[in-house]
């Protein structure tokens, strides 16, 4: 008896899944920027904790696709599913992180800003240090609201979660294992 494969469409999990990914993202970049942004620990903290509740969603969209495909999956096409998960989350998220620090919340740079300042102080660095971390400061404030120098920090995200992403599709890989009749 033979079966008959139903045919999947290789974008549906990844789209699904890098829209969702992306509103969990903004969500989690509100909450950050409204809860965590006058604490450095609670910036580290919760900037790590979200970055791991990523992979941890990436990997539920490579093993998703893997069972759509019918528990078979080759590096090639679990790392396809995971850039468009990637590209299509990163983009929802850069377009919403934008949105936030240039309309909803314009003095949150400022409050990030005074924190690592703050931290910075607080862990009895010389004023030399201290003019360091101001300047990089100021340009970091400056470069939040230029549009050319947030692109490049989209694009090495994608760079960044692409790795990740490469290293999920190898974990998340499965052979089809090879009959001999």
């Amino acid at each position: 008896m033979e079966t008959k494969e139903i045919p999947v469409n290789r974008f549906d999990i990844p789209v699904k899944y890098g829209l969702i990914i992306g509103l969990v993202m903004a969500l989690v970049v509100t909450i950050q920027y409204q809860f965590f942004s006058e604490s450095w620990w609670g910036i580290t903290t919760f900037g790590v904790f979200s970055f791991i509740v990523n992979m941890a969603l990436y990997f539920v969209t490579g093993v998703q696709q893997r069972k759509a495909f019918g528990g078979y999956i080759d590096i090639k096409q679990a790392f396809s599913a995971l850039f468009v998960t990637i590209l299509i989350s990163l983009v929802i998220s850069f377009i919403y992180s934008y949105i936030y620090v240039e309309f909803i919340d314009p003095d949150v740079i400022d409050r990030i800003s005074n924190t690592s300042i703050g931290f910075a102080e607080k862990m009895g660095a010389p004023q030399e240090q201290l003019d360091k971390i101001q300047a990089q400061v100021e340009e970091q404030k400056e470069n939040a609201h230029g549009i050319g120098k947030q692109l490049l920090g989209f694009l090495s995200q994608v760079v960044i979660y692409s790795i990740f992403g490469f290293i999920i599709a190898a974990i998340v890989k499965r052979k089809r294992p090879e009959f001999t009749a």
